[in-house]
């Protein structure tokens, strides 16, 4: 397991074999609670050779509100969300780099050889 510090939160990613797909658990990072009216944009990344696809689900909640966003495409490409915190798990049939931000600067960065990665940004998820 590696650790790694980031603007002082302790985060974490394991790699752990499943067939012939791995498991990496995204580094976890909270940033300050952001009230309802300020929100945040949230920026997420995926690189990796075109012949990969990646499915999953970004939770977005804003105040007291969630909204699910589908993920089912091909790499490479680039989604934003507006809310105040940011979860996703995402599933990759290849190798996959993923990097989310927050406008406060927060970002959390994974990579896999295939399989799930989970993250959280913004606070609660």
């Amino acid at each position: 397991m590696r650790h790694v510090i980031k603007k002082g939160v302790k985060a974490a990613a394991g790699k752990a074999g499943l067939g012939a797909a791995s498991v990496l658990t995204g580094a976890l990072l909270t940033a300050p609670s952001l009230s309802a009216a300020q929100g945040n944009d949230f920026s997420l990344k995926l690189t990796g050779t075109s012949d990969v696809h990646v499915s999953g689900t970004c939770r977005v909640i804003t105040g007291d509100q969630a909204q699910k966003h589908d993920i089912d495409q091909m790499l490479p490409f680039d989604l934003t969300f507006q809310g105040t915190s940011l979860t996703c798990q995402i599933t990759a049939s290849g190798p996959v780099s993923i990097e989310a931000r927050d406008a406060l600067g927060n970002r959390t960065r994974s990579q896999s050889s295939g399989g799930v990665m989970t993250f959280n940004l913004g606070g609660r998820s």
